[in-house]
């Protein structure tokens, strides 16, 4: 039986985040992405900055000429280290500008979301 696409996307958000690196031209190196949200406490200082990837609840509408259309939210949780609250912010706001960055560059997710 075939890998399901929302599989197929979690895999796809799992290894496209993990290529989050200053080398790669982005303002931020993430150290490790994760398929499960953890409580900053939980999440030691060598492995931040830290990204957890949690699907939310599908929502599924049926279109006619037997078309359905299936949303998967997903919620990010970021854990990163800073001196202050002040380079914690900044370093927050680097991190999801990188983010969103890197998710533009394929927001087919491989061909499996549209």
């Amino acid at each position: 039986m075939a890998t399901p696409p929302r599989e197929l996307i979690t895999a796809n958000l799992k290894t496209v985040l993990a290529t989050i690196t200053v080398a790669g031209g982005y303002k931020t190196t993430v150290v490790t992405v994760e398929r499960i949200a953890k409580a900053p406490n939980e999440v030691s200082k060598a492995k931040m900055p830290w990204i957890g990837i949690c699907p939310g609840r599908s929502s599924i509408v049926h279109a006619p000429f037997k078309r359905t259309r299936i949303t998967q939210p997903y919620d990010l949780v970021c854990h990163l280290e800073g001196s202050t609250a002040e380079a914690r912010a900044l370093a927050l706001n680097n991190l999801l500008d990188d983010i969103v960055a890197v998710l533009y560059v394929d927001p087919t997710r491989g061909a499996n979301a549209t």
